[in-house]
């Protein structure tokens, strides 16, 4: 048999989200309605100001806005923390659909008690239902960095909103916290898991 080909071994350029190699993304704008039209203008105006903030994508501008609405400084504030998240996990800015299912399957795979259940509500917000002390468990002794557990995370929230409607919607994660404590979870864990749900991501 040939040696098969596997997308870890093609060389791939890398896509921004809400694109497909050797197609063209469709315009976020006529997915917006006329009030988030004016709350992403407000808020791209607020960024031309931060001189920090140059390497935020259309779709991040749009979910930030939308979450935020009428407040464009808080949008501000928020993208400035997502901002510092990345860079503190090394989370890729515009990763292929492969690389962030890879670092997806890898996550599930070591912590394999850590999502216990993902569904729809009756409005159609995803639900995900999680295990926190599974990312405590020593005995698995798992082989991901903390910086590709917390990347693994960001893509997660990721996939749970996928267009704008589910941005709109929001997204609800449920946490079993028994048997979990302070002295169960490494500090790194902590801090990560607050940086990235109440700080950096629109949900």
């Amino acid at each position: 048999m040939g040696k098969e080909r596997s997308p870890r071994n093609e060389k791939r350029k890398p896509t921004k989200r809400g694109t497909v190699h050797g197609e063209k993304a469709p315009s976020l704008k006529s997915k917006l309605n006329e009030k988030e039209r004016i709350w992403v203008i407000k808020l791209q105006e607020e960024l031309r100001k931060a001189a920090d903030l140059k390497e935020f994508t259309e779709w991040d501008i749009a979910c930030h806005a939308i979450v935020a609405k009428d407040q464009p400084h808080k949008a501000v504030h928020r993208l400035r923390r997502l901002q510092k998240f990345r860079q503190a996990y090394n989370v890729p800015q515009h990763p292929t659909v492969y690389e962030a299912i890879q670092t997806m399957h890898d996550f599930c795979h070591a912590y394999s008690n850590f999502v216990q259940a993902v569904g729809q509500d009756v409005i159609g917000r995803w639900v995900l239902s999680f295990q926190l002390k599974s990312l405590a468990n020593v005995e698995q002794q798992p082989e991901m960095s903390v910086e590709n557990q917390f990347t693994a995370l960001y893509f997660l929230m990721g996939a749970l909103q996928p267009d704008l409607d589910a941005v709109r919607k929001g997204t609800i994660w449920i946490g079993d916290l028994q048997d979990v404590s302070r002295q169960s979870l490494p500090l790194s864990t902590l801090n990560g898991a607050r940086a990235l749900c109440k700080d950096a991501y629109p949900i």
